[in-house]
């Protein structure tokens, strides 16, 4: 981990033209580097490590020497990005300035073999492109157009075919959405179509059972009206025939009374 910290600690230095204390953090970072045990990943380290001690490199004879120290390495443990980085960089760095363009199209070429990614695939023809042409040779510099033009074709494809799935799924999402906010909409006026209902059969409820107390009762006070009417005209009923049978008695009475005295006192 600390030799990684120091490789890109040393790679921005590097971009901040800080060449020399690159140079130097990086060979302190070799000798760090070596004491690691496990021999892949010492190899992996120091292959990366010689990589950018030659990009830091002044002299032209050093940084190849550093390069090809690290191609050996990526070679020997199927590094296929450091071998990419350390093709490229030698043809830049070393064989390109000073004209060397066979060495530069062979380097070019076997980081073109070892590259994954098709963007960095395309920048590699570009340059392949610019060395040959510097070489004079418009044969092989149309060969590698083409291949460019071709590669570039294929990524322009894909990516359109990657736009066009992206704006697709962003449609499905969208519609997925829109479906699921449709049913949300459905569902609250379901609820309020339910409340509403709920409210009304309540409130029917309510009267229903309002009115059947209301009934019940009504019921109630009418027979016990009834009742009571039935037990007033049987009262009178009895009163009346109990007080008619001596009124009548006395009514047929007090002419006899009246004639008895009569006789008794004739004067009167």
């Amino acid at each position: 981990s600390v030799s990684i910290a120091i490789q890109m600690h040393s790679a921005n230095l590097m971009t901040a033209n800080k060449d020399s204390e690159a140079f130097r953090l990086l060979t302190v970072n070799n000798s760090t580097v070596a004491k690691i045990q496990n021999r892949t990943l010492r190899n992996i380290y120091l292959a990366y490590n010689y990589c950018l001690l030659g990009l830091c490199t002044s002299g032209v004879k050093i940084s190849e020497h550093y390069f090809l120290k690290s191609l050996a390495l990526s070679k020997e443990n199927d590094l296929k990005y450091i071998t990419s980085l350390a093709c490229h960089n030698i043809a830049h760095k070393v064989y390109i300035p000073t004209q060397q363009f066979d060495k530069a199209e062979h380097y070019l070429t076997k980081s073109l073999n070892a590259i994954e990614i098709p963007k960095e695939k395309l920048s590699t023809f570009k340059a392949l492109i610019e060395v040959v042409a510097e070489a004079k040779d418009s044969a092989k510099a149309l060969v590698y157009a083409l291949k460019y033009l071709t590669l570039k074709d294929s990524l322009e494809k894909v990516f359109i075919n990657e736009e066009f799935a992206e704006l697709e799924t962003k449609y499905k999402l969208s519609q997925k959405e829109s479906t699921i906010l449709k049913l949300e909409l459905s569902n609250e006026l379901k609820n309020e179509e339910r409340k509403r209902l709920l409210y009304i059969l309540s409130f029917f409820g309510t009267f229903l059972v309002v009115m059947i107390i209301f009934i019940i009762v009504m019921t109630k006070t009418k027979r016990e009206l009834q009742q009571a009417i039935h037990t007033k005209e049987l009262i009178f009923s009895l009163v009346s025939h109990d007080i008619r049978s001596p009124l009548l008695g006395l009514l047929y009475a007090v002419p006899t009374i009246r004639d008895s005295i009569r006789m008794m006192n004739p004067t009167q």
